[in-house]
């Protein structure tokens, strides 16, 4: 696993690993916002996604801010708009 290319499993696993869950925000004109929460706390993404890419972005966000520092504001924007731009957690 790299830091931004994830298989499926590969995400499911870190989040059961660091207690990662995923959930729904709240919905604006059929568009859905999805939070996270884990040891770090809790986060609501602000760009409209799926689950898949919930996870993904959760993920990306956790490594980003564990494993190379990152502030939790630059962390939370670098992975929704990474998981905007790229096809990910494809089946």
């Amino acid at each position: 696993m790299t830091l931004i290319s994830m298989s499926i499993e590969e995400v499911h696993d870190y989040m059961e690993k660091n207690n990662i869950e995923v959930f729904e925000s709240f919905t604006e004109d059929d568009d859905v916002y999805w939070g996270f929460t884990g040891k770090t706390g809790f986060s609501t993404f602000d760009t409209p996604m799926n689950e898949d890419k919930a996870k993904y972005a959760s993920v990306l966000f956790y490594k980003l801010v564990k494993e190379h520092g990152i502030c939790f504001p630059d962390a939370e924007y670098l992975a929704q708009a990474f998981v905007a731009k790229y096809k990910v957690m494809n089946h």
